[in-house]
């Protein structure tokens, strides 16, 4: 009787220790934001704000693709992307040097900045609904 009252205690705390486990990862684990869609974008230039769409999409690999549309420069693809929990980093070179962009995604906003060289503008942007 005793060998049994054991076995069942053995087997409540295994029981226990695995749903403690299973909640602990489970909480620890913060997925990364899924950005994919279409955004409106605003960066402040030297020379006033300039408005675009900003695309993220995924390829058939699913890592992250962004484009972002410029009067001065047409397209702008992000290489070197990376994006860790609600934050998203690339960069692009054009004729000037090297754009680096660092994003802080929240729902339907972003807030950011665009690096260049020494140089920081703001970049904000809200996603656009599915039915625009």
């Amino acid at each position: 009787m005793k060998k049994i009252q054991k076995i069942i205690s053995l087997v409540v705390l295994t029981l226990t220790l695995t749903a403690f486990t299973i909640e602990t990862n489970t909480s620890n684990n913060v997925a990364d934001y899924d950005p994919v869609g279409v955004w409106d974008y605003e960066v402040e230039t030297p020379n006033g704000t300039e408005t675009g769409e900003m695309t993220i999409t995924r390829n058939e690999e699913k890592k992250l693709e962004v484009s972002i549309e410029t009067k001065d420069f047409g397209a702008l693809e992000l290489e070197d992307i990376k994006l860790e929990k609600t934050t998203l980093e690339g960069n692009v070179e054009i004729e000037a040097g090297t754009l680096s962009f660092e994003m802080e995604f929240d729902g339907d906003s972003m807030d950011g900045t665009v690096y260049v060289g020494e140089e920081e503008m703001s970049f904000t942007a809200e996603k656009q609904k599915e039915d625009e």
